[in-house]
């Protein structure tokens, strides 16, 4: 068969990208074959470019767009605070609620966009996993509170009390989770179990289960649950509301953890994520 010897490229005058390819053939003999592929040099350093603009615009809309909304949170939240007629205490709950909501939608479209760019960084600081599970845990009792859910978690004791890694995202990560978790269960609970399944002498992989008593899900939902933009199905946007990008930035984000996320579940018998992440010793 032929042997490609040698591939390179070359620009002549500055105007034109020529890419030269000699293949030596069985006889001896060789072959040259000029490829002008200016047009794909040009395609690809428009796309480079466009990338480039987008995450410099989303990094700047990002502070933008949440300094407002972290205002309206705010100050609804406060207000919430003081004495208000029945009516008024409705009018303001539902602007917090929006108001919340609305952000963790737009986090989620930044985080995704920045993924999509690889300009995601992972922090790598000291913490504790205590301190990571009783942030998720304040934020989310109250909300299995509101449905009336039990709320359990579980960790093991010999898990590392200094790790290394980054708490924020591994925080957003289970809070998605146990969040779906909520919204999905209307009756009985929803877990959080945390053990060691692998230790060397630098690092240890944590494996997390959240598991609920919900809504469950058919073989056909689990297949595209972790797709951008796309949830079980049309119904679930219709009842349930969200963009579809919460499982799709938390299986990136575990990727970067060097680790993977599966999920079981059967239609009206509950699901259960199951993830794992590679954390350093402190």
């Amino acid at each position: 068969s032929d042997r490609l010897i040698q591939t390179f490229e070359e620009e002549f005058s500055g105007h034109r990208w020529i890419r030269i390819s000699e293949s030596q053939m069985l006889d001896g003999s060789s072959v040259v074959v000029y490829s002008d592929i200016t047009s794909l040099k040009i395609a690809t350093a428009e796309a480079e470019a466009a990338a480039r603009a987008k995450s410099e615009f989303l990094a700047n809309m990002s502070h933008e767009i949440r300094t407002p909304m972290n205002a309206v949170i705010g100050l609804s939240h406060l207000c919430l605070q003081t004495q208000l007629t029945a009516r008024q205490k409705d009018y303001i709950q539902k602007v917090y609620h929006s108001a919340t909501s609305l952000l963790r939608i737009i986090n989620d479209i930044l985080d995704f966009s920045k993924i999509e760019a690889g300009r995601l960084d992972m922090e790598s600081i000291d913490f504790t996993l205590e301190e990571v599970m009783g942030n998720m845990e304040a934020v989310m009792s109250l909300r299995a509170q509101e449905k009336n859910l039990e709320f359990r978690l579980v960790t093991a004791s010999d898990i590392p009390p200094s790790l290394v890694g980054d708490p924020l995202r591994l925080g957003q990560i289970l809070i998605n989770l146990v969040n779906n978790a909520i919204k999905f269960t209307e009756v009985g609970h929803v877990a959080v179990h945390v053990e060691v399944v692998e230790r060397d002498e630098n690092s240890v992989r944590l494996q997390f289960v959240v598991s609920d008593t919900g809504v469950g899900m058919s073989p056909n939902q689990r297949e595209r649950l972790f797709r951008p933009f796309s949830q079980a199905d049309s119904s679930t946007t219709r009842k349930y509301g969200g963009t579809g990008l919460g499982l799709a930035i938390s299986r990136r984000l575990i990727g970067l953890m060097d680790g993977r996320i599966r999920v079981e579940s059967e239609l009206n018998r509950g699901s259960r994520f199951i993830f794992d992440v590679r954390l350093y010793a402190g």
